[in-house]
């Protein structure tokens, strides 16, 4: 094989790393700059969390959702927050595409419909989301408001042992917490 069939092998290989693994791809740089760049360096890498999230607009949600991603970004992580989506396409091609490329999944479970005096259904759309990252064996740390039905669903299957909170304004500091005691128990997270 000669000197351009390498070359063209080798850029290949890059391309194919650089876009699997979501970093940046200049397809006009010489591969050299690309290797020698920091662009595929491993401090660049950072595990995806797909963050499932209430968003009621009429609610502070989508601002908490913004808190939590915020937090996750500063520890190393690439947050995705999961946004409602009108259509099947819409579905396929953004929380389905953004679900597969996750590592880690996190389930925040806010008070819906009230069922009786103290309690009140969850989110349907993050349940939802949470049977996709189950069926896909994505680690799960879950949070669910106080009141909010225990073990609806999907919830009595996976043994998630979702983490109570009652005040969403310290939620985004309660979720780092965990992140990181997760992080030194398994060594993966942080």
């Amino acid at each position: 094989m000669d000197l351009e069939n390498y070359k063209h092998i080798l850029k290949f290989f890059v391309k194919f790393i650089a876009l699997t693994m979501h970093l940046p791809y200049d397809n006009k740089k010489p591969v050299n700059d690309i290797v020698n760049s920091k662009v595929l360096s491993m401090d660049k890498i950072q595990s995806k969390v797909f963050i499932s999230c209430g968003q009621r607009k009429e609610s502070e949600e989508v601002v908490i959702a913004e808190q939590i991603a915020d937090r996750l970004r500063k520890k190393g992580f690439d947050p995705y927050i999961a946004v409602q989506q009108q259509t099947l396409k819409g579905l396929k091609e953004n929380i389905f595409e953004e679900l597969s490329s996750s590592e880690y999944f996190l389930f925040v479970d806010f008070k819906r419909e009230k069922l009786d005096e103290q309690t009140w259904r969850g989110s349907l759309f993050c349940h939802q989301e949470l049977a996709i990252a189950s069926f896909l064996d994505m680690p799960v740390l879950g949070f669910q408001e106080s009141g909010v039905k225990k073990d609806d669903g999907i919830l009595s299957y996976l043994q998630a042992n979702c983490t109570p909170f009652s005040d969403k304004h310290t939620l985004a500091n309660v979720i780092a917490d965990k992140v990181d005691l997760a992080g030194n128990r398994i060594g993966k997270i942080s």
